[in-house]
């Protein structure tokens, strides 16, 4: 993940080209590393194991408008985003899975650094344990909420600004379609 903050408050423009170039670059190593799992996925030795790609998310790419601060990482995201997307489908007949796995806010928004995203590290853990697992390729855009250790939603496409309250607490993920 690369922040790169423009100089001057909300003017992106402001942000110098290196920045922006070092946050697109990151998005490029991504594509790097998904074709080169390729050929670990194809080799017959891991024939009946899962192979599944998991990009770490956010619901930048699906803003009209990013906050400035957040702009270079927003590119950097729709590109990766864009790959996991195409990667899903090219795939799927092979087997391989592709997800860009996002926590959001209980609103479908960003979450708050300090109150919620610092400590999902375990739930980062059991969503993406889930998506290994899955026999099939489901959404790519995963996106998921944090509620305590071991209770978490799992949603697919987009939410933004629809509450979640008509959802049920998981223990095991099953797909929740908003």
């Amino acid at each position: 993940m690369s922040f790169a903050y423009p100089p001057k408050a909300n003017d992106i423009l402001s942000l110098p080209v290196e920045d922006l170039l070092k946050a697109t670059n990151i998005g490029v190593n991504a594509f790097a590393a998904a074709q080169a799992a390729l050929p670990g996925f194809r080799d017959p030795i891991h024939k009946g194991h899962p192979k599944t790609f998991i990009v770490t998310g956010n619901v930048l790419p699906f803003l009209d408008v990013v906050p400035a601060s957040y702009w270079a990482l927003g590119v950097q995201k729709t590109i990766i985003s864009r790959l996991i997307a195409n990667a899903s489908q090219a795939y799927e007949a092979e087997g391989f899975q592709f997800y860009f796995a996002s926590m959001v806010s209980t609103e479908g928004g960003l979450p708050d650094i300090a109150e919620e995203f610092r400590a999902s590290g375990p739930t980062h853990g059991k969503v993406y344990w889930e998506l290994i697992n899955n026999e099939k390729q489901e959404d790519w855009d995963c996106r998921f909420v944090k509620f305590d250790a071991d209770q978490f939603y799992l949603t697919a496409g987009v939410f933004l600004g629809l509450q979640l309250t008509g959802n049920v607490p998981l223990q095991r993920l099953h797909r929740v379609m908003i």
